[in-house]
């Protein structure tokens, strides 16, 4: 994107002191979204939020200082839009990891402002190269606000004559002090399928990360904690659209092997992630929409 398209959506989209576009250092397309309660940065490439701060707090979301920022390379860290598959493709393992929406270039929709809530919305349709590798004709919105918290719409509805099948995820990576000194609550009696050990169980009280997890939940309700004792703060997880929520660090020696990744900066994220897996996959008839939502909201305790 060049700066005289930028240029274009500060005319068209833009608003003093609560809406901006520039290019990062890297090229790519930023939009800033500032209120009186927070802000938030949010790439278009990937649609990707990558920073959010409520007034009053330090930042919301980890940022990895090896993410690459390259074309074709994910951003690693921030809210990732895992979408149109979830983890592997089903159907050609080659295909990059968690599909190609957070590789492609998002178009702005739409924008509105006031001194309590800015909104930006981006969307995604169906190109020949992404039916090349996903089928399908499709549309693709996210509808990001920040007001007294952080809310992302993810809404995919089937254009075509088929129906669509596909799963998705948001991929928060929530930034703590220390991941083995947080509490992850209300997943209590949750079902779970562990997808390092391969086993299945029954949650009981707390999670805590004491190594590599991957594990996705099946909780009772639609909401999640992250009790940061030594941030003095919780951060809450509201979900809509699914009902299954992945909890992800990879740990000491999975760190090691990713090259966008530090080798010690497991210690400072977790992932709490709405997601529809390979366990819940998604069936859209042509014409049907599904929104997937996310709210997160910081408390200082």
């Amino acid at each position: 994107m060049t700066q005289h398209e930028i240029d274009k959506l500060n005319k068209r989209f833009g608003a003093k002191v609560r809406i901006g576009f520039r290019l990062d250092s890297c090229g790519f397309p930023v939009a800033a979204l500032v209120c009186k309660y927070g802000s938030a940065e949010i790439s278009l490439y990937g649609a990707q939020v990558m920073t959010y701060r409520p007034v009053g707090h330090g930042p919301v979301l980890f940022l990895s200082k090896k993410s690459e920022f390259a074309e074709g390379k994910p951003i690693r860290g921030g809210i990732p839009i895992c979408w149109p598959w979830f983890g592997k493709s089903k159907t050609d393992s080659s295909l990059p990891s968690h599909g190609f929406a957070r590789t492609s270039l998002w178009q702005v929709v739409s924008s509105s402002y006031s001194d309590e809530v800015v909104e930006l919305t981006l969307g995604l349709v169906d190109t020949p190269e992404s039916k090349a590798i996903f089928p399908y004709a499709f549309a693709a919105q996210l509808r990001i606000t920040v007001s007294q918290s952080l809310k992302l719409q993810l809404t995919t509805r089937n254009a075509g004559i088929a129906p669509m099948s596909l799963t998705e995820a948001f991929h928060p990576y929530f930034r703590v002090m220390r991941a083995t000194n947080i509490a992850i609550q209300d997943l209590d009696g949750a079902k779970v399928d562990d997808r390092v050990t391969g086993e299945q169980s029954i949650q009981q009280g707390e999670v805590r990360i004491t190594g590599e997890t991957d594990r996705i939940y099946f909780p009772k309700q639609a909401h999640a904690a992250i009790a940061d004792a030594s941030l003095n703060r919780t951060i809450d997880i509201v979900f809509n659209g699914t009902k299954s929520l992945v909890v992800w660090n990879p740990w000491i020696e999975k760190s090691q092997q990713m090259p966008d990744f530090g080798d010690d900066e497991y210690t400072q994220m977790v992932c709490v992630e709405p997601a529809n897996t390979d366990l819940t996959p998604l069936t859209l008839k042509p014409g049907d929409r599904h929104t997937l939502e996310m709210t997160i909201q910081a408390k200082l305790n």
